[in-house]
């Protein structure tokens, strides 16, 4: 298994070491998940259609992402429904 080269950087931000990148901006992770990852997949209107939906990242970063996802999840998935 290969662990990420993180460093917090004074500001609160993660830094990836190996991409030279933050994960986020300080205060601004959650927003930037919305935009990016929920609604750029447009997953609220996809939960609330089915009842088996199966979600594939290839990285978890910090979490953030699937903390998200899930709660949109309990939020607008038919009763019932199953996320993989």
């Amino acid at each position: 298994m290969h662990y990420a080269s993180l460093q917090w950087q004074e500001n609160g931000e993660p830094f990836s070491l190996q991409f030279g990148d933050v994960y986020f901006r300080s205060g601004m992770g959650e927003a930037e998940s919305h935009h990016v990852f929920i609604a750029g997949n447009k997953l609220a209107s996809r939960f609330a259609e089915c009842n088996h939906f199966t979600l594939v990242e290839t990285g978890f970063g910090t979490g953030l992402n699937f903390l998200i996802t899930v709660a949109l999840w309990q939020r607008t998935a038919p009763a019932g429904a199953v996320l993989h």
